[in-house]
Formats: structure tokens, sequence, C-alpha cells
């Protein structure tokens, strides 16, 4: 009984490990039409903007594409509540902020799939 729970437990930990997943969060937005704006994104995990950091050390200029700009935050941690708002920014000069967004990270342990096959035998 002994070395089946271990056998178990090594199994077990090695499906743990292969599930882990690294998680971002990606935004996406349609620029401004204005030439020369770029954007700053900030991040709390209180809402109504209290403590809310600047998460792009530069504004963000160069990641738009045609129609579509994109934001990776990678800097995310699992079972954890975040809330974002953006502002246009031009020669220093700021937008009003977008709506608050947010998103909660889920835990890697909803991702693991349960072990199939276990049987137990009384002895």
């Amino acid at each position: 009984m002994k070395k089946f729970l271990l056998l178990f437990f090594i199994l077990f930990s090695i499906q743990s490990l292969k599930a882990q997943t690294i998680h971002n969060v990606v935004f996406t937005w349609t620029p401004s039409t204005t030439i020369g704006v770029s954007y700053n994104l900030y991040r709390g995990t209180v809402t109504g903007g209290v403590n809310y950091t600047l998460i792009n050390f530069n504004p963000m200029a160069t990641n738009c594409s045609g129609a579509t700009c994109t934001y990776t935050d990678t800097n995310v941690v699992q079972n954890t509540k975040y809330y974002y708002y953006m502002k246009a920014v031009l020669n220093g000069v700021f937008s009003i902020s977008t709506p608050e967004l947010s998103v909660t990270i889920p835990s890697d342990i909803s991702m693991i799939n349960p072990p199939t096959g276990v049987n137990l035998v009384v002895r």
C-alpha cells in the first residue's frame, strides 16, 4: 500500500509540473486617429483607480499595426483579480481614463486533470 501511495504521489507530481502554464493578459484596442499619440496602461488590485501602477515603462506607440494595438501584461499572479485602465498621451498631455476593466487570473490547479485508472485493492 505504501508503494502504491508513493507511486501515485510521484505520478501526480509529474503531471502537475506538465500542467502548469504561464498566464498573460493581452490587451487590444483601436488606436486614436490623432497622429503621435501613445498609450499608458495602469494596473491595480483594488477597483476605482486606488494605488494603480503604470505597467508599461515607455508610452506604447509602436505596438500598433493597422487598425489594432496590442500589449501583453506578463507580470500577473494566479488567483489574483486585476483592474486596468488606459490613457492616451500626446506631448505630455493625458486623455481621460478609459473605463476600468478587470480580469481574474485562474489557478493552475483548476487546469490539472485528475488521474484516471486508479484502483484500490484491500488485502
